[in-house]
């Protein structure tokens, strides 16, 4: 949408300011790190809500409230829509008289910040690229059942038989889980909590480079063979440990996905979020000329949420300016998405069916450009309910 002339010099005076900066502003608690974690300025908390400094993103894990950039985040932090937010940020009317000079130079200035951004994000995202690359070196094959390593876990999972020679799986034996703990005097340390057995797959990017690594860490006592872990030093709002996810991915995984299993001349890509839940559908309803691959995160298979007129998201359309997300590659012909439970604060129908949405409309786009390319169908494996997901139906005592 073009604005007119004097609306998109306030929206690029705005954006100079970042994210970050803002949040200073308001005096809001937020700790130190690339991921600046405080009270959340909707719903409260301690640590809910996050800033990430380099990407200049928000979000809380609790309300749900997550976006991208300082006008984003004033619209929902103060109930305002776009104006007003650009506004409040910069001090001035849309109306007040600006020279040809200063709007000149706010151009250059948001221009200037936005590269400086986008050079910072790029080096972290290969810094992290390098990282996991690291860890995936030095990962081993996974070893027979009873060798109490990635073959025990999918047999407590209800997925033994699987031929882990022809799937992406592989393991590490001790790897030690490392979390950020601030101390008194505010100083970050980066202890090693826990080492063991872990999982770990591989994430590949849409060119097919390496993205990532997904880890878990696995306990084969446990009932659900995930180990539990808690914070150090944080603590959810009644006092009690505040639990860490068994679940870690160090890299870039946008528009990536875990590809598990893939025969050659594949048409169909069946995916679900986790690695668990993919495969099962692997295991226990096998469909030739079929990938199975995990899409890491829900985030990763929906992309953004389109915005309309009255500034609320339309969780089951899609941004389309948004393509750091999974798109269906060009040689798939179906595309069908594994749904996990779905929640009221989740929405997971809404969210599969705004992916689904946006590999069509890239695939009918790419179609006109290129009549040979196969047309795409999509469906979704509906949630099972009751806070489960498709593992459980096959996981024993789930």
């Amino acid at each position: 949408m073009t604005l007119p002339p004097e609306l998109q010099t306030l929206k690029e005076e705005a954006e100079i300011v970042s994210c970050l900066s803002w949040a200073l502003f308001k005096g809001w608690t937020l700790g130190p790190g690339a991921d600046r974690a405080g009270p959340c300025p909707v719903c409260g908390g301690t640590d809910r809500f996050a800033i990430h400094t380099g990407k200049n993103t928000f979000n809380c894990r609790r309300c749900g409230m997550a976006g991208h950039g300082i006008i984003d985040l004033v619209m929902k932090t103060e109930n305002v829509k776009f104006v007003p937010a650009c506004e409040m940020i910069t001090g001035r009317k849309v109306a007040d008289p600006i020279s040809a000079e200063e709007s000149a130079r706010i151009h250059q200035e948001a221009a200037q910040r936005e590269r400086e951004r986008q050079a910072e994000e790029e080096k972290r995202r290969l810094r992290a690229i390098s990282e996991g690359k690291s860890i995936w070196g030095r990962t081993a094959e996974p070893g027979p059942v009873g060798s109490g390593g990635v073959a025990d876990y999918l047999g407590i999972r209800g997925l033994d038989g699987l031929r882990l020679d022809k799937i992406l799986l592989r393991e590490i034996v001790a790897h030690p889980y490392v979390v950020e703990v601030k101390g008194p005097d505010g100083r970050m340390s980066y202890p090693v909590i826990h080492t063991g057995l872990c999982m770990v797959a591989a994430v590949v990017l849409a060119d097919g480079s390496f993205g990532a690594v997904h880890q878990t860490w696995i306990d084969l006592d446990a009932p659900n063979g995930k180990v539990r872990l808690f914070h150090p030093n944080k603590t959810n709002a009644d006092g009690s440990p505040l639990a860490l996810p068994a679940k870690k991915v160090r890299g870039s995984k946008k528009g990536g996905a875990i590809k598990l299993f893939g025969p050659k001349n594949a048409t169909r890509i069946v995916m679900g979020e986790g690695i668990e839940t993919t495969l099962t559908a692997l295991r226990h309803n096998f469909e030739p000329g079929t990938a199975y691959w995990a899409g890491v995160d829900l985030g990763n298979m929906a992309g953004k949420a389109r915005i309309g007129f009255d500034n609320k998201r339309q969780e089951d359309e899609p941004n389309m300016d948004d393509l750091d997300c999974f798109v269906a590659p060009d040689w798939c012909q179906e595309l069908v998405y594994l749904c996990d439970s779905d929640e009221a604060e989740t929405r997971t129908i809404d969210k599969v069916t705004r992916g689904l949405k946006r590999s069509l409309a890239v695939r009918e786009q790419r179609r006109a450009l290129d009549p040979n390319m196969p047309a795409l169908a999509t469906s979704f494996v509906e949630p099972i309910g009751g806070g489960k997901d498709l593992n459980d139906l096959v996981r024993p005592g789930a």
